[in-house]
């Protein structure tokens, strides 16, 4: 262990400390900036979803089989993980990247109406962006 001494042992010190509280920051930054990832990747697979087909999250939970839809017993339909993974401030600390880029891929494959481009491209970009992160 490096001594807090004075001179340049201080100095180095000093230096050694402000790089890892630098790294700290870096890392402690990545976690949200892949949070927001996961979330616009999803919200963007879910609203290219309602435009392709008209239907809601739970179509999107029970068709594409990543996604559990839970019953109640009034028979209202839940999808409570894929909620979480609506929101930045909701996604999991470690999310499920490679469920969510499934469903990016999944919705993609029956986008292939020329008239949806513009959100197939928003798309295919988030989780270009999403997957840099990983």
């Amino acid at each position: 262990m490096i001594s807090r001494g004075t001179g340049p042992q201080r100095d180095l010190y000093l230096v050694m400390l402000q790089t890892c509280n630098q790294d700290n920051r870096q890392r402690d930054d990545r976690p949200a900036a892949l949070q927001l990832a996961v979330a616009e990747v999803m919200t963007l697979s879910l609203a290219l979803w309602e435009r392709l087909t008209g239907k809601g999250k739970v179509s999107l939970a029970g068709n594409s089989g990543l996604w559990n839809v839970h019953i109640n017993p009034d028979g209202w339909e839940r999808t409570q993980t894929l909620d979480r993974y609506l929101k930045a401030e909701t996604v999991p600390k470690h999310p499920n990247v490679s469920r969510v880029e499934k469903t990016a891929w999944w919705v993609l494959s029956h986008g292939t109406d020329s008239s949806h481009t513009g959100p197939c491209d928003r798309l295919q970009t988030a989780v270009s962006r999403l997957m840099a992160l990983v």
